[in-house]
């Protein structure tokens, strides 16, 4: 029941930061957040229409397959992590917790201070956890480094 209750918070979290999640139409001076990150920007015009393009997509596996051509087109870009983040959503969505995991990993592959995939590859490694699980020591190191994480960069 806690776990439910946490997650429906994260998801709460999650579609409030995807609400406000749309990057710069263009090249200008970087912008900076009020937590001092800077502000994602597409480099042309040509990459800012596909991410929208990419963006516009729903369902799990469409928008994996779209944050993937989008990384292998633009493998520079510092939107990738947003459309995997999206991808995440998805299958947050769709329930289907190995593939939010496996989008936890992408997302902090390209973002490692994303606090909302540091929390939910915590939960979801921790929801996997078993007793008997052979690299039960390698996953626990895991959630204690995402979930530390999580709570250094915490907005």
């Amino acid at each position: 029941m806690m776990r439910k209750a946490i997650l429906g918070l994260l998801f709460a979290v999650w579609s409030f930061a995807l609400s406000a999640q749309q990057p710069a139409a263009t090249p200008a001076t970087p912008a900076q957040t009020t937590t001092g990150r800077k502000v994602p920007e597409a480099k042309t015009r040509q990459e800012f229409n596909d991410y929208n393009t990419a963006y516009a997509l729903s369902g799990g596996a469409q928008m994996e397959k779209a944050a993937d051509d989008f990384a292998a087109k633009y493998p520079s870009s510092e939107l990738k992590s947003y459309l995997y983040a999206k991808a995440l959503h998805e299958y947050q969505n769709e329930n289907n917790p190995a593939k939010m995991l496996a989008m936890s990993k992408k997302v902090l592959q390209f973002d490692p201070d994303n606090t909302i995939a540091l929390v939910l590859s915590a939960t979801l490694l921790a929801d996997s956890l078993e007793e008997k699980d052979p690299d039960r020591q390698q996953k626990i190191a895991e959630i204690k480094k995402d979930s530390n994480h999580a709570l250094d960069t915490g907005e």
